[in-house]
């Protein structure tokens, strides 16, 4: 496949970068950790980087094929080069959920909503809830640790979607975080408080 030629080519990129002593971390725009250059064009990727890209978006591949085993083995792939990576991360824990590993893929989404910062990745709180409903016992803390980032996100998201009524781009970025946020307080107050007047 196309994927598999690419991730050739770039392993054989990499050892040649290692075998002359060189770091196969540092992209041409200067960042110097894989996680950082998740937004960059391809070109500017450092090896590890495209490494990263590669195995990602053949997970995603994979995981639109109904192929959830090779997805998370794709997303793996990615996160022994760089275990942050985010996209990765969170992607593979769908594809757990998918395969009834809950643990797992709560460790996984937890990854992802301690180190996104920025939050980027707001359909973890929603592979959060689906674990949290199915299986509360497997996550440390429960649902508390996300409610709190959730309740500080949503009066933010709803700011920020007064402040670009102007820009129907963010507007719609913003409303589909915003519904994705609702959707997850409502299944914790259906599934854990009881408190229907509150979901």
């Amino acid at each position: 496949s196309a994927y598999q030629k690419a991730i050739s080519l770039t392993l054989d990129k990499k050892d040649h970068l290692i075998a002359n002593g060189e770091s196969t971390n540092k992209s041409l725009s200067g960042t110097s950790t894989v996680q950082e250059e998740l937004m960059l064009d391809y070109s500017q990727k450092s090896v590890d980087g495209l490494l990263c890209s590669i195995y990602t978006s053949m997970g995603k591949l994979y995981f639109m094929a109904n192929m959830f085993e090779k997805a998370v083995e794709s997303y793996s792939r990615c996160i022994e080069i760089e275990p942050l990576y985010l996209d990765a991360v969170g992607s593979r824990g769908s594809s757990l959920i998918i395969l009834g590993k809950y643990k797992e893929a709560g460790e996984d989404f937890s990854t992802v909503m301690q180190n996104d910062k920025d939050h980027l990745f707001n359909d973890v709180f929603t592979g959060m809830a689906k674990v949290l409903a199915a299986k509360e016992e497997v996550v440390p803390n429960g649902w508390e640790p996300m409610v709190e980032i959730i309740q500080s996100l949503i009066p933010q998201y709803e700011n920020n979607l007064k402040a670009n009524a102007g820009n129907m781009n963010a507007k719609k970025m913003l409303a589909d975080a915003l519904t994705r946020l609702y959707h997850v307080m409502f299944m914790y107050h259906d599934t854990k408080t009881k408190d229907l007047d509150a979901a």
